[in-house]
């Protein structure tokens, strides 16, 4: 009898040996990072054993805000000795200390989760979850932000740029930098930088030389690049994208909402329409401001050269094509000073036509 006990008690005592063991030196106590290819998604993060990772939107800040209930889908990802692919670079990965206490591994700022219901490696599930959660990447072009646009005024401000709490959803760059459009601009068009890039430290432009990944609720084609006196910027629906200087190059900032007045510099999102064609907006500055002044003044003065034919400059195809002469004209630049033989235009008429110019060489 008591040699069975003591038998009994050896197996017992192996079990939680063996448990101890696992415990210890198990898969789960020091997983690595590794770039997996997977088959819709392309290059995504994963830990050792194959597992998926993912970005919070709401974590844009660099700071966890998933919590309590939250992590009971998303648990952190953590590891006192990470492992980390080659191809990936070291510095990229931080360890945070979160709100509760407990810690978690970050890539390029974003603080790493898993998803419950990946149950093995490979699994995606969490891709696009309420628009908020996305595997984790290495090489992310445009990424999603979720938070409070707070204007350099320090005034808290909603998607349609009154004043007032809101959390709306817009694009950053991999490490969270908040991405702008230029309301002046059009399509494929930047009307801000100046050629010697002197303003560009306001509001520089997001340069890249490829679109690498975007998230999957996003359609690549809507993106592109254009030349911008040798500096390669995106565009998302055809609007060039931009940084704001005061943002410092801080995570989530969005400073630049209000600058220089709500709505001048709109953050970019899914929402976002199609820029402008810029030959539909000369054509609608065109019948808004010179149409009625080239009625008036050039054509009614000038009733025989102006009266038909491609010289009726009061019909905006012609006006289009000669929107530089007849600036430079005006101006008394080149030729003869026009309205002939009159007084020179007031310096209001004279800036429509330089914007009208502007407009028609912007296309």
């Amino acid at each position: 009898m008591k040699s069975r006990s003591f038998i009994i008690l050896l197996l017992i005592g192996t079990v939680w040996l063996s448990a101890c063991k696992k415990e210890d030196n198990g898969p789960d106590k020091n997983p690595g990072v590794f770039i997996s290819d997977n088959t819709s998604l392309g290059k995504i993060l994963v830990d050792h054993n194959g597992m998926t990772l993912y970005f919070f939107t709401k974590d844009v800040s660099g700071e966890s805000l998933c919590e309590d209930g939250c992590l009971d889908s998303w648990p952190v990802f953590y590891s006192d000795n990470l492992e980390i692919d080659s191809q990936l670079n070291k510095d990229d990965f931080k360890a945070i200390v979160r709100g509760d206490g407990k810690s978690q591994i970050t890539y390029k700022g974003w603080p790493l989760y898993y998803f419950i219901n990946d149950t093995k490696a490979g699994d995606v599930n969490g891709e696009g979850v309420k628009d908020i959660w996305f595997v984790a990447k290495e090489n992310y072009t445009i990424m999603f932000a979720d938070g409070q646009l707070i204007g350099h005024d320090g005034k808290k401000y909603k998607g349609d740029y009154t004043e007032g709490e809101e959390i709306i959803q817009f694009f950053v760059d991999d490490k969270g930098r908040t991405l702008y459009a230029f309301k002046k601009d059009t399509k494929d068009n930047n009307n801000f930088t100046a050629p010697d890039f002197s303003n560009n430290d306001v509001w520089p432009v997001y340069e890249v030389n490829e679109v690498k990944s975007v998230p999957s609720q996003l359609n690549a084609s809507d993106f592109g690049i254009i030349d911008v006196f040798g500096k390669k910027q995106l565009t998302y629906k055809g609007w060039p994208l931009y940084y704001f200087g005061q943002d410092s190059e801080t995570r989530g900032k969005t400073k630049g909402v209000s600058f220089p007045a709500p709505g001048v510099w709109p953050v970019v999102n899914k929402l976002t329409n199609m820029a402008p064609d810029s030959k539909a907006v000369a054509e609608a500055y065109f019948n808004t401001n010179l149409k009625s002044l080239i009625t008036n003044t050039c054509v009614s003065c000038h009733a025989g050269a102006h009266s038909s034919g491609t010289r009726k400059y009061d019909v905006f195809a012609n006006a289009y094509n000669r929107a530089e002469d007849m600036y430079l004209r005006v101006d008394g630049k080149q030729g003869n000073l026009m309205p002939k033989g009159g007084t020179k235009l007031p310096q209001d008429d004279i800036d429509k036509f330089e914007t009208f110019k502007n407009l028609a060489a912007s296309n």
